[in-house]
Parts: structure tokens; C-alpha cells; sequence
């Protein structure tokens, strides 16, 4: 009896902790942080193009699926484009995909406390809940993807036609809305192949043959020889997202040891603390060998990843493996529970309170960081428009362009008031940024954001050095999160 009600409060607690992760996603939705660089470039793309024009290459060299796009279009001309209305959709996504991955959890998971506890785990990821506010499709790339697992799951568990329609329309849809998705839709493919072949049956590939022509439509429409290609290879490439193809060179164990630490201290846990969930998830791996399907779906698609990062097809990072995290923590999960087991057989006092531990970490990082800020932008520009005068000059860094321009139309006394220029991009000569800043006469504005670094110096001190050694006046700062405004004078 004292068991039964052990269990009802634990149950109570994980419905708290979820109840928390909702709340912490609300106060980030309407604490409204600034739109970061690429946040800003997508949403002016998304603001300024019509619908036909975003079937087109986008400008700034940026990719999102067509479905995305349009549904990003949809919800904010509701709002007259507000950067609010623009995170409606991955925020919306986000709230689903608790849902969805709740259900899931039932049926993949023995234990209900399994189900609730890992909604829990995932419902205050510091990684989910800021892309759940972040204007870009990762949120969504979630979605689709328990999406497609929970209507491939309902398929196998009860097969009509209700379920056979659900998983085509699920997979179609995904195609159009994720990048992500044709991961998830291959590994599916394969059990349902599998399945009716042991069965004897072919209704099921009627579900693969649809996933198969929605994404060859989309891949000769929108994805074959795209203008952006070899701008993508040769950036990701940069970045070191695309694993080694010599299995035996020591760049290859370098990128495995880079991935794995970005596994557990970025994508999982956003803190050097995240490396003690590395025995949790491989004693996960080990309670899951008996279970193979469970098994394959946790490390087939991550398999799939590093294939196709292999070929450099899709880079391996942590916005494009967010995706992953639902079964990353399904396999946590596991693993939390099965040393509790063998802890609870060793030591006879142990409670079921301390599976908790690793949910609390999470709490913890999360409450520190809400709200979360990137580059806040706005501050900046309420600081000028209170204060700037007529024929004041507003000089904006190049990376902090974006940005303005998506906000400045709300700024009506920088608009009428202030000469704008737009820096430009200087990165292997920065003598070149001389000739812009020193024709600034009289008081002018100067702000920075994603300001690029190098060899330990930036160019925003670059900048201001250079100015102050001309003989302009540092007259005042304004610092926020990720960005600087300077108001700065010469005759």
C-alpha cells in the first residue's frame, strides 16, 4: 500500500516538472527576445517575398522546406509580421510535440512512470524550449518527425483504413514541412516492409510507395540542383559537420569525440555537466538489447545521419539533430530506470524518488536560463529613437543589417529623423572598413551585433579603436544581451 502511494506522488511530481516546462516555453513565447541574425534573414524573406516568390531560392543563402515557409507566411500575416506571430508555428509545434510524444512513450515504453517521466525530461530541455520560440524549422522537424512515429506505430498496433490513411498523410505532409523527416520516413519504411513480408501482406507498401513519390515531387521541385549547394558544402564543411570519410584517420576520432561531447553538453544538456548523462544513455543501449525494435528505432536513424553526413548530404550538428532528442531521451530514460533497478537490489533503501536526480538537473539549467536572449536588437533601437535628433547618421554593422531592417519600420523617429548606412562585409581586409566610418560627421549611432572575431581581436573593438583614434567622442553606451549602440561625435 505504501508502494501504491509512493507511485501516485511520483506520478504527481513528473505532472509538476511538465507543468513547469510548459510554463518556462510561455514565459519565453512572451518575453519576445529580439530576432537573431538568422532568424532575421529567414523573416525577411518570409515578410517580403509572396507565396509564389518563396517556391523560388531565397536570398542570403537561406534553405527551409516549402511547408514551413508557407505556413510561417500564413500565421504572421495574421499579426501584421510581427516577430512574435513568426515563432507562433515552432511554438505551436513545440506544445504538440509534448503530446505526441506522450503518446508514443505509452507504447514504446513498459511503464507508465516511463511515459510521464520522459515527457517530463523533454518538456524542460533547455534545447527544445529554445527552439521552440526561434524562427527557424527544427521545432517543426520534431513534430513531423513523432508525427510520422506515432501514425507508423498506430498502423502496426490496429491495421484499417483509418490508420493506413493517417500514416500516408502524415508522411506526405512531413516531406513538405521537415528535412529531417526523410530519416524517420526510411527507417519506418523499412519496418513496414519488414512487417509485411513476414506477414504476407502488401497494404503497407501502399504507405511507402506515397512517402517515396512525396518526396521525389519535392526533391525535383525544390531541392535538385539548388543555387545554394555548394554555398551549404562548402560552409557545414567549415564548420566540421560532415564526418571524415577515412574511417582510420585521426580527424575521424576527432569528429566522433566533437559529436558525442555536442551529444551531451549542447543538445541534451547545455552545460559541461551533460557528460554524466554519457553511462546513463549507454546503460539505455544495454537495457534495450532485448527489445530490438525499440533498439532500431533509437539508433537506426542516428546510423542513417552519420551515413548521409558521410556523403556530405546532410550536416551533422546540433539545430539538425534536434529531431533526435525524443529518442535520445526514450533511451535515457531507460537508462535511469534500469541502474535504479540494479541499485535497488543491491541497496534495500533505496527510493524511487531518486530517479529524479537527473530531472532536477534539467530543472535547474532551465530556471537559470529562463529568459532566454540572443541579440537584442530592440533595446538597442528603443535607446536610439528616444534619443536620436535630426541628421543624426545611424551607422549598422554589416552581420547587424538583417535584424534592423526587419525592425526598423517600427522605429518611425530613426526612420524620419536619421542617415542610415549599412556597413559591409570586410572580413580579410578590415583597413576597408576605414572609408566607412570615418566620413560619420556630426553625432552618430553605431551598432553591432554577431560581431566577428579573429585571432582573439573583433571588429567591433577594431571599430570603435579606430574611431576614438580619429578623434570622434565615445559619448554613450548601450550594452544588451549580444549586442552594442554607441553614440559617438565629431565635428
Amino acid at each position: 500500500m505504501h508502494e501504491k502511494v509512493n507511485e501516485i506522488t511520483f506520478k504527481k511530481i513528473l505532472l509538476f516538472f511538465i507543468s513547469l516546462g510548459i510554463a518556462a516555453s510561455f514565459v519565453n513565447f512572451f518575453h519576445n527576445r529580439s530576432l537573431w541574425l538568422d532568424e532575421a534573414m529567414l523573416s525577411l524573406n518570409i515578410v517580403g517575398k509572396t507565396y509564389s516568390e518563396l517556391l523560388k531560392p531565397l536570398n542570403n543563402n537561406q534553405v527551409a522546406p516549402i511547408g514551413y515557409l508557407y505556413i510561417e507566411k500564413l500565421f504572421s500575416s495574421f499579426f501584421d509580421y510581427k516577430d512574435w506571430s513568426l515563432r507562433l508555428f515552432p511554438f505551436i509545434s513545440y506544445l504538440i510535440s509534448l503530446t505526441l510524444f506522450y503518446l508514443i512513450c505509452k507504447q514504446l515504453l513498459s511503464d507508465p512512470k516511463k511515459a510521464l517521466y520522459a515527457t517530463a525530461l523533454f518538456s524542460t530541455n533547455l534545447t527544445v524550449i529554445y527552439y521552440s520560440f526561434e524562427v527557424k524549422q527544427y521545432s517543426s522537424d520534431v513534430l513531423f518527425v513523432l508525427l510520422i512515429t506515432l501514425s507508423s506505430l498506430n498502423y502496426f498496433k490496429k491495421k484499417n483504413f483509418e490508420t493506413l490513411f493517417l500514416a500516408i498523410l502524415s508522411g506526405i505532409l512531413a516531406v513538405w514541412f521537415s528535412n529531417a523527416a526523410i530519416i524517420f520516413l526510411f527507417v519506418f519504411g523499412l519496418l513496414i516492409i519488414h512487417k509485411e513480408y513476414k506477414e504476407h501482406q502488401i497494404r503497407g507498401l501502399i504507405i511507402v510507395l506515397c512517402w517515396i513519390v512525396s518526396f521525389l515531387v519535392y526533391y525535383f521541385l525544390f531541392m535538385f540542383h539548388h543555387p545554394t549547394q555548394d554555398y551549404m558544402l562548402m560552409y557545414w564543411t567549415r564548420k566540421k559537420a560532415f564526418i571524415p570519410f577515412n574511417l582510420f584517420s585521426v580527424d575521424f576520432y576527432l569528429f566522433i569525440l566533437s559529436k558525442s561531447k555536442m551529444f551531451f553538453t549542447d543538445l541534451l544538456y547545455k552545460n559541461y555537466v551533460g557528460v554524466i548523462f554519457f553511462p546513463i544513455y549507454l546503460s539505455g543501449i544495454w537495457s534495450l538489447r532485448k527489445n530490438k525494435k525499440l533498439l532500431f528505432l533509437v539508433l537506426m536513424p542516428l546510423i542513417l545521419h552519420l551515413i548521409l553526413s558521410l556523403f556530405k548530404l546532410y550536416p551533422f550538428d546540433t539545430r539538425f539533430i534536434l529531431y533526435q532528442l525524443p529518442f535520445i531521451i526514450i533511451t535515457l530514460v531507460e537508462g535511469i530506470f534500469f541502474l535504479f533497478s540494479y541499485i535497488k537490489s543491491k541497496f534495500i533503501n533505496t527510493t524511487l524518488y531518486i530517479t529524479l536526480v537527473p530531472l532536477l538537473l534539467f530543472v535547474f539549467l532551465l530556471i537559470g536560463a529562463i529568459p532566454i536572449e540572443n541579440e537584442e536588437m530592440k533595446n538597442n533601437l528603443n535607446f536610439i529613437n528616444k534619443h536620436i535628433q535630426p541628421n543624426d547618421n545611424v551607422y549598422i554593422y554589416g552581420s547587424a543589417s538583417s535584424a534592423f531592417k526587419f525592425y526598423i519600420k517600427s522605429y518611425p523617429q530613426i526612420m524620419n529623423k536619421g542617415v542610415i548606412f549599412y556597413g559591409s562585409f570586410h572580413r580579410d581586409d578590415w583597413s576597408q572598413y576605414n572609408k566607412e566610418v570615418l566620413n560619420l560627421k556630426g553625432r552618430s549611432w553605431l551598432i553591432f551585433s554577431q560581431v566577428y572575431h579573429l585571432n582573439g581581436k573583433n571588429e567591433e573593438d577594431y571599430l570603435v579603436n579606430l574611431l576614438k583614434e580619429n578623434g570622434y567622442k565615445i559619448l554613450s553606451i548601450k550594452k544588451s544581451t549580444g549586442t552594442t549602440c554607441y553614440e559617438v561625435f565629431k565635428l
